[in-house]
């Protein structure tokens, strides 16, 4: 865990503008974009058609961020703690929301994830509290394909994937996961999303904003694939859904979430 933690680069919660692989709190006089509808964009693309070359449209829209928008958001409280799973260490694996299917013909270009959370307030090493550092509460995102048994369920409410549906305990990794769809660059199907700030115990808002460009750096981790959040918005297909996961590991480490919004951003 020690040595994990000392070679591992999470991303920093700092302030951005436009589209970053990045993660800011959101001001409260900030307003909230114009969404244009799937009708919106054909029209500006039809009337571009008229006096710029084709190939170049998409290009432009792109650099306007003009794209329409699936949107799924949640205000339901979860107590997601480590428990014992059957694994080397207790753990907490709760899907708190799945947004809408990509639409049909869709080609994502951003998802946007915004999440207010913390975690039990206390513990830790000294030298980490208050900070992003040695955090065991996180979230993590993945891409489903098909309708897992737990669909139905996260669809009403957060599910507990380790406590919910399997009576075998050996058995949950394996059956939550099977409809995940798995990374190309790295082994595994759960992206890192972000860490709560550690033994700080009241909730505070973060906005994630994953782009298609590629990131400087990648890594396999124990709280998901770093760096790697380009290749998830370009393995996402019509159909796909994002769900985002709540985890805590290590006894006494909670990960409390009060709300959380996913934003799938996709021209046609």
């Amino acid at each position: 865990m020690g040595s994990e933690q000392s070679s591992t680069v999470y991303p920093r919660y700092t302030v951005i503008s436009g589209l970053s692989s990045s993660t800011r709190t959101n001001e409260a006089n900030e307003h909230e974009d114009h969404i244009p509808s799937d009708d919106e964009v054909i029209s500006v693309k039809r009337t571009l058609n008229n006096y710029l070359p084709v190939e170049i449209i998409d290009d432009i829209l792109d650099f306007a961020q003009y794209w329409s928008c699936i949107r799924e958001r949640r205000r339901i409280q979860v107590r997601a703690a480590a428990v014992p799973t059957g694994e080397t260490f207790p753990k907490a694996d709760w899907c708190y929301i799945v947004s809408p299917p990509v639409p049909q013909d869709a080609k994502v270009r951003s998802v946007k994830f915004v999440i207010e959370s913390c975690d039990q307030g206390y513990g830790g090493e000294p030298e980490h509290r208050g900070t992003y550092e040695g955090s065991w509460t996180w979230f993590e995102a993945a891409i489903i394909c098909g309708e897992p048994w737990w669909l139905s369920e996260v669809l009403r409410m957060p599910v507990d994937l380790y406590r919910e549906g399997l009576e075998f305990p050996e058995d949950v990794r394996s059956a939550a996961r099977a409809a995940e769809v798995r990374s190309r660059e790295e082994e595994g199907s759960r992206w890192h999303v972000g860490v709560n700030v550690t033994a700080q115990g009241f909730y505070k808002e973060h906005t994630i904003i994953w782009p298609r460009t590629n990131e400087k750096t990648k890594q396999r981790t124990m709280r998901g694939l770093v760096g790697l959040s380009h290749e998830f918005v370009r393995l996402l297909e019509p159909g796909d859904r994002v769900a985002l996961m709540a985890m805590a590991m290590f006894p006494a480490w909670i990960n409390k979430v009060k709300g959380a919004s996913i934003d799938v951003f996709y021209t046609l």
